[in-house]
């Protein structure tokens, strides 16, 4: 199984195969969502319950997908398929953020225990 790209767990989760990253929405959005931390470039975004292509607005790794239905697709889990120009990749920030980086960065804070009480 692929790891997660980009922050997307309060509303679904996320799967990758080649150079599409499907979004698995469980708790629907609205009209519009914004993702943050991929770092690929989106071509095209599409509801696969419908082929309706939607509007994608990318500014850095900042993702906006626009002119979502207001109510899903789909009464279980809708799903938006995202086409990239290449395998999807989280931007670095991203990648620590979704606790795929190096653990022992968090040693020293775990060692303090919570609120620096041991």
């Amino acid at each position: 199984s692929e790891p997660e790209v980009c922050e997307f767990i309060t509303h679904g989760r996320q799967t990758v195969k080649g150079n599409k990253l499907y979004l698995l929405v469980r708790f629907w959005p609205g009209q519009e969502v914004h993702l943050a931390g991929l770092e690929t470039r989106v071509k095209r975004a599409t509801l696969l319950a419908t082929g309706k292509r939607v509007e994608v607005k990318q500014d850095g790794e900042h993702l906006y997908i626009r002119g979502l239905p207001k109510k899903a697709p789909d009464r279980c889990c809708s799903v938006i398929e995202l086409e990239c120009e290449g395998k999807p990749k989280a931007c670095d920030w991203a990648v620590h953020r979704l606790w795929q980086g190096d653990p022992a960065r968090f040693s020293d804070w775990a060692q303090e225990g919570w609120h620096g009480k041991p």
